[in-house]
């Protein structure tokens, strides 16, 4: 772990424990793990985090956080390495850049195409990558917070359209008009899920960071969502479903951001 992410686990335990008690609760993992980018079910959390919470109290300290979110990168380094044995050419572990997408979904990603492209030339990877290499894409990726060079872009021209300019935050009360400015006309409710995800502290602000990671958890929400409804109506696995069903299909769609855990 180098110092510039025990930094950042140090100031998102801060975020977290918002009353300065020394210690947050372990409920509060799964958002945590989501705020570094990283999808994990409540389960899986909850197995993780009882090796950290020794006495059972519920709660951990710093120290045990950051035991807890290294033993979190450990099962996802072992699980990358699983899935680069399925992969071995000429003996040799490692995947190819076309199938960066498929390792990220299985670790819990919902990877674009446009954002990998940039984040292997930004890395200036080779047509294959090693474990190692991959580790660096990965740490790149979760940096842009899965977002393309136009997308953060067009985040941070919102920002500053709806926070007045200069150095001020954006209120979480104009979260709804930033969602607009995407196009997407969100229930309170939606708001409020989201809000509570990336304003950790609970200031009522969100600085452009959060957002970032606020539109990150949207659109991730809504590829999923959209996903799961085109392999529902892919019952045979054909790849493609007529245009008549994918019309209905879209109108039944959840509404992104409604039913994910943290």
């Amino acid at each position: 772990m180098t110092a510039a992410e025990r930094q950042e686990l140090h100031e998102l335990f801060q975020r977290v424990d918002h009353e300065g008690t020394g210690t947050i609760d372990v409920s509060s993992l799964t958002g945590a793990l989501g705020w570094l980018g990283i999808s994990w079910s409540r389960e899986d959390v909850k197995e993780v985090a009882m090796q950290v919470d020794l006495n059972g109290s519920g709660r951990i300290d710093e120290r045990e956080f950051l035991i807890f979110v290294r033993k979190v990168h450990q099962r996802e380094l072992q699980k990358t390495e699983q899935l680069f044995r399925e992969s071995v050419k000429d003996g040799i572990l490692s995947i190819s850049i076309g199938e960066l997408d498929g390792v990220l979904e299985a670790l819990g990603y919902v990877p674009e195409a446009e954002v990998i492209e940039e984040v292997v030339r930004d890395c200036n990877l080779s047509e294959r990558l090693d474990v190692d290499s991959f580790v660096e894409f990965l740490r790149m990726y979760r940096a842009r917070e899965g977002l393309a060079r136009a997308e953060v872009e067009e985040v941070e021209a919102a920002y500053r359209f709806f926070n007045g300019g200069g150095d001020r935050k954006l209120r979480t009360l104009d979260v709804g008009k930033v969602l607009r400015w995407f196009g997407y006309n969100t229930a309170f409710e939606v708001q409020q899920l989201l809000i509570d995800r990336v304003d950790m502290d609970k200031s009522g602000w969100l600085d452009l960071f959060e957002v970032k990671k606020l539109i990150r958890m949207y659109w991730e929400e809504e590829l999923r969502n959209m996903k799961a409804t085109f392999d529902e109506e892919d019952k045979d696995g054909a790849g493609f479903i007529p245009l008549s069903r994918a019309t209905e299909a879209l109108r039944g769609l959840p509404v992104a951001g409604g039913d994910q855990d943290g």
